[in-house]
């Protein structure tokens, strides 16, 4: 009985959840994961992991979570007037083989839309990551309240 029991577990998918900010499955990892906490009457909010690949390229297609309606891929671009805007990848962030890709303000990061409530600042926000090889990976982010202004010097 306990043989067939650990032969179960050993042939369970490779979907993983691990402790908030950070879950594995196969060769990608995923850590720090987190949101950007938004007060009620707000629908849009972005959020950040680091994605550590140590096996082959692979691609991240996409993202749902139970908090918003959709979930997009983007990244920002400087535009030839100067200005930084924001960009859907419409093919998905890249993974290289053996690398760590880090999604944070200012780059790569996924966006989150039509949220169907605040998300507060220490709440866990339950995302799923998929990818195109290793499948889906279930990860906690915890949401923190979007960084101070710096005051304007006069």
């Amino acid at each position: 009985l306990m043989l067939g029991g650990i032969l179960a577990l050993a042939m369970a998918p490779t979907l993983a959840v691990a402790a908030p900010g950070g879950a594995k499955a196969g060769a990608i990892t995923i850590e720090g994961a987190s949101v950007r906490a938004v007060p009620e009457g707000r629908k849009v909010t972005a959020g950040y992991f680091k994605l550590i690949n140590k096996g082959p390229a692979d691609t991240l297609i996409g993202a749902t979570s139970p908090v918003a309606e959709v979930i997009e891929l983007h990244t920002h671009q400087k535009m030839p007037d100067g200005v930084m805007r924001m960009r859907r990848l419409e093919k998905g962030i890249e993974a290289p083989a053996n690398s760590e890709v880090v999604l944070a303000p200012g780059g790569l990061h996924l966006m989150l839309f039509g949220l169907k409530g605040p998300i507060t600042a220490g709440q866990v926000v339950p995302i799923t990551l998929s990818f195109s090889k290793a499948g889906q990976v279930k990860i906690e982010a915890v949401a923190a309240a979007a960084p101070a202004k710096p005051a304007h010097a006069h």
